[in-house]
């Protein structure tokens, strides 16, 4: 398995996070979060088809899963995840190559 620990600045760095955009002041906001129901996961997997078509990437390479890990503690994992969410976020930048072995690929992110 691969693991790595990052922190949330070191996770913006490599990965490059979707920002929100305000359309009125035309400049980008905090990270952009998607709730995990309809229409919220339809308009999110759009996008991130959008950007695997640009990388090259598989779809859900770009999907992180924001996760409460034990009450105190908030973090972001690559890929979707259920258990615990609270909410979804992309990257612009793929976590994986997308064959078999992304499976075993587990990224952690302080938040």
């Amino acid at each position: 398995m691969s693991d790595k620990l990052l922190t949330l600045n070191e996770w913006k760095d490599e990965f490059g996070p979707v920002l929100e955009f305000y359309e009125e002041t035309k400049e980008e906001g905090d990270i952009l979060f998607y709730e995990t129901y309809e229409p919220h996961i339809g308009s999110m997997k759009e996008y991130a088809e959008k950007l695997a078509q640009a990388s090259g990437a598989k779809f859900y390479q770009h999907i992180w899963s924001r996760v409460d890990e034990d009450s105190s503690k908030l973090i972001l994992l690559n890929g979707w995840h259920r258990c615990n969410r609270l909410d979804y976020c992309l990257s612009s930048v793929p976590w994986g190559d997308g064959s078999d072995k992304d499976k075993d690929i587990y990224i952690e992110v302080t938040y």
